[in-house]
C-alpha cells in the first residue's frame, strides 16, 4: 500500500479523514473572515482620514478651498494670502 492510503505509521486511515479534515479547516477560516473584514475597514478608515472634508482639496500636503464671494472661509479653515486660498487647520 502507498503511504498516502496508510499513513506514516503503516496503518490503514480510515475513510474520509483528509476530507474532514479540510471541511474544518475551511470551517475555520470562515469564522475569522468577519475579522479580516473587520481589519480591513479599519485601515480604510485611516486612509480615509488622511483625506480633505467637503468641500477642501488635497493640494501639495494641506487641504485648501477658494474663499467664497462674501469673503469668507468653509468653517475649520483660515484665508492664507500668500496661496490665495482657504487653507484648513488639521
Amino acid at each position: 500500500m502507498s503511504e498516502a492510503a496508510t499513513g506514516p505509521t503503516g496503518r490503514k486511515k480510515p475513510p474520509g479523514i483528509s476530507r474532514g479534515l479540510v471541511l474544518l479547516h475551511h470551517k475555520a477560516n470562515m469564522n475569522f473572515s468577519w475579522l479580516t473584514i473587520f481589519i480591513l475597514a479599519i485601515i480604510a478608515v485611516a486612509v480615509s482620514a488622511k483625506n480633505c472634508p467637503i468641500p477642501f482639496k488635497k493640494e501639495g500636503r494641506d487641504c485648501t478651498a477658494k474663499r467664497t464671494i462674501r469673503g469668507e472661509c468653509p468653517p475649520g479653515s483660515q484665508y492664507r494670502p500668500n496661496v490665495n486660498l482657504c487653507v484648513y487647520n488639521h
